[in-house]
């Protein structure tokens, strides 16, 4: 049997954001608008149709939305009412939807920075050979990684078994790259410098018709960090102040969604 083919980063990126809007669709399709009770008559037919008791009539109500029409049945398993189809009701959506971009951010992230792990080390073991003038910025980044104990018996057993170290060296820097693989741009970042890589971050503004800042950090740079910040808001904090929830507003999740697919768009440009 062939091995399946290993998903490109914008596959990986495209895959999980597809997760990410379906969240953000149904929180927006589950949003009651409906003002008013069920009407009498739309009971009436609605019971007839099931074939359900006499009694439930006045149980029965609905919500309504500009995608969905929702009856809400009498003594339901998940017992749901009008409370579930309000702003607050359908904010846990937005909030996993949000995780949701940052997992397609990270999963790009990972998948790209593994792209280069071959030239990396190549371009590393090729400064060692010959280590003439400035250092290369994959080494300065790989000189900063740490090797446990367990790595350097590892190293040791193979050369002693006579056995290629290089895939060694490769899983090293893969459990780096994995370690670094972030939505936040801070982290992602090095882990694009340890395979010889830099996010231009000025040039990404300009793909997306932003004017660039002469001094401080770029709108794009500042855009990923407020989806990370979010997201570990979300995750580490149940997304709470110092009293209660945060508000999480649609505008602001369709915001962080389209800032993530343009900015990956930007980063995928650079290094195609």
């Amino acid at each position: 049997m062939a091995r399946p083919r290993d998903l490109s980063a914008m596959e990986v990126f495209n895959d999980n954001m597809a997760d990410a809007t379906r969240l953000l669709r149904w929180a927006q399709a589950l949003k009651n608008k409906r003002r008013r009770s069920m009407r009498t008559e739309q009971r009436e037919a609605f019971l007839t149709m099931r074939r359900m008791r006499r009694a439930d009539l006045d149980d029965l109500d609905c919500v309504e939305s500009d995608d969905l029409y929702i009856v809400l049945l009498p003594n339901g398993p998940r017992a749901l009412d009008k409370d579930d189809f309000t702003r607050t009701g359908t904010e846990p959506l937005l909030r996993q939807s949000v995780v949701a971009m940052a997992a397609a951010v990270e999963g790009y992230v990972h998948t790209k920075t593994q792209q280069f792990l071959t030239e990396a080390l190549d371009e590393a073991e090729a400064y060692i050979a010959e280590p003439d003038g400035k250092q290369p910025g994959v080494v300065r980044a790989l000189k900063k990684m740490n090797m446990s104990l367990m790595d350097a018996m590892e190293l040791v057993e193979r050369q002693r078994d006579g056995k290629r170290i290089r895939w060694n060296f490769r899983d090293m820097l893969r459990r780096e790259l994995h370690n670094f693989s972030s939505s936040d741009p801070d982290r992602f970042g090095k882990a694009f410098s340890m395979v010889g890589k830099r996010i231009d971050w000025k040039r990404i503004d300009k793909d997306r018709g932003l004017n660039p800042p002469k001094q401080g950090d770029a709108e794009s740079y500042l855009d990923l960090k407020a989806l990370a910040g979010r997201r570990n808001d979300i995750a580490h904090r149940n997304d709470r102040g110092r009293s209660k929830k945060a508000t999480i507003r649609l505008k602001d999740v369709l915001t962080f969604r389209s800032n993530a697919i343009e900015i990956i768009a930007g980063i995928e440009k650079q290094y195609p």
